[in-house]
């Protein structure tokens, strides 16, 4: 009686919960931005649903020709509700997509930088050469109209010049972008995790003013909206993604010891770090933690006709908690995974079973960790010792959360939480890269990082010719089995590249050597560069999720660079098959000449033996008879007699 009574007062706890995180959610619509055009309304509604063009985005990147007041009032005046009148106005009123920006020439680039040139293997360093070049073909700035009409544009307004990443979506984006390939390429718009990579490629490059320029970029939307955007448009302005900048000051500072620099955007990376412990917070046994939780509880505008399909398949009183959750998935970075979904109830990997808000993970309280860390070494240097002792607080408790919260022994990784049932996602997933460079376990733990190894080893996870897929469960989603994406090989590799384990670094080098075996493979075939690889095979494009393969591509050819500088005695596929080509039939030809010198030396001391017994036999044979004076030789059985060397000598001379 008593544990019934136990259970229905949790039941009607855990009911409350719901409600109350419901209410939360669907109380009042929250859209992704102000704009009725761009980010809500009936006229988004129709278009979006109406298929008008065959992507979501399309019609949500074009640039208005008017007022949006005065294409609102066209709009309600319509003749008739026809598909092709819609879109005529549509047309009529809009400009392209990617009209806004306008292109210009980087003033550092280089023709061969110092890196370039300790690249040993021909191919790869022309392969570097020709991915280097890229950059001065790809930058662009918004246009200038943006920032005096902002209204007319879902596109953000920004000051410098930046290196484009590859893609579909033509504007920055803080984690990262799809790319339809080139030509598309060339009007895309910075984002802040491609953003990172392509740093590491600028600065490799020796693109000072450059990355400078795309740092203070995102310093700029700090300044605007408090955050960086998921992306340069009106409809990311309240969610955001992985929170890279606090370590692009860093890689900038380090190469440049700019101290000017330095104190002029740490207020922004302080702003940064207080939006995220302010709006994305958890508590934990104990422990104030992070996670992706998206406010907006409506269609993502760029994606609006997939939400609105997804959310058919749910009842509508929870549909706004769906869009919040398909949103707070698209701040992670991961669109879409089996991380985020339910994977036990009757819609087992449905899109519709996503959780992102119930989901503790490890990566992005990894980044967070290292961001206290770099925050607090950052303002020592200004001799800001005040704020150093903050972030020095901060990083020690986020250590002790790691070990309480997200080691698992029996895995041998650090997990994600589950909120709902307070016990890790059992699920591998290559998130748990994240924290061998930027988390909470130093380098110097060796055997942790050797555990990690041995359960990366028993799950095969090394094993695959194109790379270490994101999981190991198949599903329709881009962020899980096969594909395999170069920021999550670039973690173990960083990780491990300097450890003081051989096998750790081994493991770094065998990651690398894959990846580049990969990409170049694909590169070779295809002149291109693509977003995602299929771990089955060297050289095949990734799949699966709400668009096709994409080709570019900013982190894929910034990760490449890293790890050509990082090895530069690195070979081709074809080289290493070469080499061991060569060394095989070296060794299959010092085998043959040994077994050969081998059977000579038999078969000479065969018949020297042969010989030496015929002759002492004949000697033998002489001196029985010469002693005896008969013909007839000694009985088989006698035993012979000994003669010295001397006497056959003697006898024969």
């Amino acid at each position: 009686m008593l544990f019934c009574l136990r259970e229905r007062v949790r039941l009607l706890k855990m009911i409350a919960l719901i409600q109350i995180v419901t209410v939360e959610i669907a109380g009042e619509p929250v859209p992704a931005c102000s704009s009725a055009i761009f980010c809500f309304g009936d006229l988004l509604d129709r278009v979006q649903r109406e298929a008008i063009f065959n992507d979501s985005k399309e019609y949500v990147d074009r640039p208005l020709k008017a007022d949006p007041n005065i294409i609102l009032q066209t709009f309600s005046k319509l003749p008739d509700n026809s598909s092709s009148t819609l879109k005529s106005f549509v047309l009529n009123w809009t400009n392209d997509a990617g009209t806004d920006l306008q292109g210009c020439a980087p003033p550092d680039w280089v023709q061969t930088p110092a890196f370039i040139t300790g690249i040993k293997t021909p191919a790869l360093r022309q392969w570097a050469t020709e991915l280097h070049s890229l950059w001065k073909n790809l930058t662009r700035r918004v246009d200038p109209v943006v920032a005096t009409e902002p209204d007319r544009h879902s596109l953000l307004y920004v000051p410098n010049p930046f290196i484009v990443p590859g893609g579909r979506f033509i504007e920055q984006y803080y984690w990262w972008v799809w790319s339809d390939g080139f030509w598309t390429l060339l009007k895309c718009f910075p984002h802040c995790r491609d953003s990172y990579w392509i740093l590491q490629g600028l600065l490799l490059g020796e693109m000072m003013e450059t990355s400078r320029g795309m740092i203070e970029n995102f310093a700029h939307l700090i300044d605007t909206y408090g955050l960086v955007p998921n992306g340069g448009r009106a409809y990311y302005t309240l969610r955001s993604q992985p929170p890279l900048l606090t370590q692009m000051v860093h890689l900038y500072y380090t190469q440049t010891n700019n101290m000017t620099f330095l104190r002029d955007m740490l207020p922004r990376l302080d702003k940064e770090y207080n939006f995220w412990m302010t709006n994305r917070t958890v508590a934990i046994r104990g422990y104030l933690l992070n996670q992706y939780s998206a406010p907006t509880n409506g269609p993502r505008p760029e994606s609006y006709r997939q939400d609105v399909a997804t959310a058919s398949l749910v009842s509508q009183v929870l549909q706004p908690q769906l869009f919040s959750n398909l949103a707070s998935a698209a701040e992670s970075g991961w669109d879409f995974s089996t991380r985020w979904l339910n994977i036990s109830a009757a819609m087992t990997g449905s899109l519709a079973s996503i959780r992102t808000r119930s989901i503790l993970p490890v990566d992005l309280n990894s980044i967070l960790c290292a961001n206290e860390a770099t925050l607090a070494l950052l303002h020592q240097a200004t001799g800001n010792a005040t704020a150093a002792s903050k972030y020095q607080v901060a990083l020690k408790s986020r250590q002790q959360a790691f070990e309480v919260v997200f080691w698992n022994e029996t895995a041998g990784l650090w997990l994600d939480l589950d909120l709902d049932t307070d016990k890790h996602l059992e699920s591998f997933y290559l998130s748990s890269m994240v924290t061998l460079l930027w988390g909470c376990s130093t380098s110097s733990n060796v055997t942790r990082h050797e555990l990690v190894l041995k359960t990366l080893r028993s799950n095969k996870v090394l094993a695959f010719p194109g790379g270490m897929p994101t999981s190991l469960k198949q599903s329709y989603q881009q962020w899980d089995y096969p594909n395999v994406w170069a920021p999550l090989q670039w973690f173990l590799v960083v990780g491990w590249y300097n450890s003081t384990s051989l096998p750790l670094r081994e493991a770094a080098r065998i990651v690398a050597q894959t990846w580049i075996n990969t990409a170049y493979t694909a590169w070779n075939k295809l002149n291109l560069m693509f977003e995602k690889y299929n771990c089955t095979g060297v050289g095949i494009p990734g799949d699966q999720g709400e668009y096709t393969v994409q080709a570019g591509f900013g982190w894929s050819n910034g990760v490449t660079l890293h790890f050509l500088s990082l090895y530069p005695d690195m070979m081709t596929s074809s080289d290493q098959q070469l080499w061991v080509g060569v060394v095989v039939g070296v060794g299959v030809g010092v085998a043959l000449a040994t077994i050969c010198v081998g059977l000579c030396v038999l078969w000479g001391r065969r018949t020297y033996v042969q010989g030496h017994n015929r002759y002492w036999a004949r000697v033998r044979r002489e001196q029985f008879l010469a002693s005896t004076s008969s013909d007839r030789p000694p009985p088989p059985s006698s035993p012979p007699h000994k003669y010295s060397e001397t006497d056959a000598i003697l006898y024969t001379n």
